[in-house]
């Protein structure tokens, strides 16, 4: 087996350097040095100006409690699953699909819970499976619908129409994963037996790495081809590592950058949090990240096209706080051989030293920066807020979740396309807030 840690820490050769030079010129200027900035409220640390504060388009409400939440962004539908709620008389347990105006387009009551859910590229197409170890699969129209058994996490990978079934934690099979077609029939099987933990996609579907327990990670690809006057799409294994350690997260860098497309996060045996930078070859591509002090539990990448800059966000929230870490990859002066090193080094941290109740999941946006979810105490209880943050760490908006009771985040979503986020709260609430940067630059037009 591969051992990541021994190969990672191989010194860096000229090859890697000349690679890495196109994407690495924009880091000569000063280091800022890592600055520590607070989410409270009232500190907004901001360029200067109040905070601006998304517009909300729609809230749907009394359909029940919300159990998860996906969003197609080419069609702009969302699927919505909820489960019946005591205190809402027009709540049921099911799946609702949205228009992006919040319009029920469908909605099919299930017999049990769901577990995870699933919304095809065209937004036509739902998989859903539920606790009692079935996946079920329904349309708009006269789309077929099939049941198939077995312990599922169900994803639609990219435009392929594959449905990737993740066997974590299940009982019965030591199979990781298998892959179903839109019949729901199965496609491919893996040639080995290992524990799954989680699957991470890119955003155009054409990777996934599903994360093995005892610190393994396979990354596997989707092509086309065609055959017989019809797309064909075939499922390749690039490689499959072992790393000392086990594996806590994985990111896929968005949009390419360079020849660098994913970061494996691992927590050695030894306590040791290091951030692995590779190809599509599996081979390093850029230095290691130690995470010294902190214990992230999700990592993040972004780049800006403008200056080429790289910057790597890691969330953590612990008994230290909530706080979320920019990390930026540079140049840095060597030993007086007048050579240059890449490295990676701490901008700003940005959070509050009170732990959250519920950790947040981070997600960078398209137009640059990147959200996060955190809360404050608020005279006897918290307030929940989504923070977008710029590449410098300052604010560029803020959401307050506010209701009559407490009320948590308990997801958001976010459509590219139009720029509209959906915010889902424990209390059965969704609404769609329609981003300050997309509607400053409509305001131009």
């Amino acid at each position: 087996m591969f051992d990541g840690i021994g190969f990672f820490g191989l010194a860096w050769n000229t090859v890697h350097a000349l690679a890495l030079s196109t994407l690495l010129m924009a880091f000569a200027c000063a280091t800022p040095g890592e600055r520590r900035v607070s989410v409270s409220d009232g500190d907004p640390h901001s360029t200067g100006s109040e905070v601006q504060q998304p517009k909300a388009i729609w809230t749907l409400e009394g359909k029940g409690l919300i159990s998860d939440l996906d969003v197609n962004s080419r069609s702009g539908r969302i699927l919505v699953g909820t489960l019946s709620d005591s205190e809402s008389p027009g709540s049921f347990r099911g799946a609702l699909l949205l228009s992006p105006n919040g319009e029920v387009v469908l909605n099919r009551a299930l017999e049990f819970p769901v577990r995870q859910q699933s919304l095809s590229p065209s937004g036509d197409r739902i998989v859903v499976s539920d606790y009692e170890n079935q996946v079920i699969s329904f349309g708009l129209g006269k789309a077929s619908t099939w049941t198939v058994s077995g312990h599922c996490r169900p994803s639609f990978i990219g435009d392929s129409g594959l449905i990737l079934c993740l066997h974590d934690d299940d009982p019965v099979t030591d199979v990781p994963f298998e892959i179903l077609s839109t019949q729901g029939k199965r496609v491919y099987l893996p040639d080995y037996h290992a524990d799954a933990l989680t699957v991470r996609m890119s955003s155009d579907g054409k990777l996934f790495a599903v994360l093995l327990r005892g610190g393994g990670v396979a990354l596997y690809g989707v092509k086309s081809r065609s055959s017989k006057g019809s797309q064909v799409h075939d499922v390749e294994l690039y490689w499959r590592k072992t790393f000392k350690g086990e594996v806590v997260d994985l990111a896929f860098a968005e949009p390419t950058i360079g020849t660098l497309r994913l970061g494996v996060y691992v927590h050695s045996e030894g306590g040791e949090r290091r951030v692995h930078f590779l190809d599509l070859q599996g081979q390093a591509v850029a230095p290691s990240l130690e995470l010294k002090g902190i214990a992230p539990s999700q990592i993040g990448f972004q780049k800006y096209e403008g200056s080429g800059q790289i910057v790597l966000f890691a969330y953590s929230n612990g008994p230290r706080g909530q706080w979320l870490h920019s990390f930026r990859l540079r140049t840095q002066a060597s030993d007086g051989t007048g050579r240059t090193v890449p490295g990676w080094e701490q901008e700003w941290k940005y959070g509050d030293e009170g732990p959250a109740e519920f950790s947040s999941r981070l997600l960078p946006l398209p137009q640059g920066g990147v959200l996060v979810g955190m809360e404050v105490d608020q005279g006897p209880g918290r307030l929940s807020q989504l923070i977008a943050l710029s590449r410098e760490g300052q604010e560029s908006w803020r959401i307050k979740v506010e209701s009559e009771g407490p009320a948590y985040i308990f997801q958001y979503a976010l459509s590219a396309e139009d720029s509209v986020l959906y915010l889902a709260t424990d209390d059965g609430r969704l609404t769609a807030y329609r981003l300050p940067q997309v509607e400053e630059a409509r305001g131009r037009n």
